[in-house]
């Protein structure tokens, strides 16, 4: 007597269990839900159906929606349910909203608008310490400096935070910062900077003497202040000065001042 063999495939099906990547989100692009909920779109039999709520009056229904968020809030709270025949399973999560970043950076040591130009000594070294992280929804920077007669120092370049540049010449240079981050690349901000060499100073010094003297002035830069013993000393004055075991100290200072244009 014959028999009849009869095969039947069972599929046990799995309630979702829902796996998120959680995106970047920068305002103005469409930001892109990767799904890995399991079980997975692939298998078989697979029935689930999903329901994204974005947070901002908008909908989806598909897998790995695309969807571009308003610029009103800074973040924005997320749902995501997933139903099948064997149950529900919902995420709640809350998304930033990032900014294309905006370039600003300080020169330490001034105060100075965007299209300030700022006096740098020479003769002091040359040194400029430029801070940018005065910007704002910067993870990078990018640094562009001419004319090229300088060199970065203390451990600085290109893309540093602080950067510290020598300058070889006189001059002026223009300094152009740009500021990244994962959603774009800032409108470059741009400053100008003039190098200018120290004025020389030099004081005629007074020979030792063993009684009363008046101190003048030899030559004095009319630009520079000077004091005698701690007061001020006008050019052209003159000072008397008594008997002392105790020498007397003049001070010539010169004051370069920024220059805003």
């Amino acid at each position: 007597m014959p028999w009849d063999n009869i095969t039947r495939k069972l599929v046990f099906l799995l309630k979702p269990t829902i796996r998120l990547d959680i995106p970047d989100a920068c305002e103005g692009k469409p930001t892109t839900f990767r799904n890995n909920t399991c079980p997975s779109s692939t298998d078989i039999a697979n029935d689930i159906k999903y329901s994204w709520n974005f947070g901002d009056g908008t909908t989806s229904t598909q897998e790995d929606p695309s969807h571009t968020f308003p610029l009103t809030n800074s973040s924005y709270p997320i749902s995501l349910t997933a139903t099948n025949s064997c149950g529900t399973d919902t995420k709640q999560f809350t998304i930033p909203i990032k900014k294309t970043p905006v370039a600003s950076y300080s020169a330490v040591g001034y105060d100075f608008k965007a299209q300030d130009t700022l006096g740098v000594c020479l003769s002091n070294g040359g040194v400029l310490s430029l801070d940018a992280t005065t910007s704002i929804d910067a993870s990078r920077y990018q640094w562009s400096i001419t004319p090229n007669t300088y060199k970065f120092v203390q451990n600085t370049n290109s893309g540093s935070p602080v950067l510290k540049i020598q300058f070889t010449r006189t001059g002026d240079y223009t300094i152009t910062l740009t500021a990244l981050n994962d959603c774009g690349t800032s409108k470059p901000f741009v400053c100008q900077h003039r190098v200018v060499d120290l004025p020389a100073l030099s004081i005629v010094p007074q020979p030792d003497t063993c009684q009363t003297f008046r101190y003048r002035l030899v030559s004095p830069n009319l630009n520079a202040t000077y004091m005698f013993n701690g007061q001020p000393l006008a050019p052209g004055a003159d000072v008397e000065a008594p008997e002392s075991t105790t020498p007397y100290i003049v001070r010539e200072s010169l004051l370069i001042s920024a220059v805003h244009g």
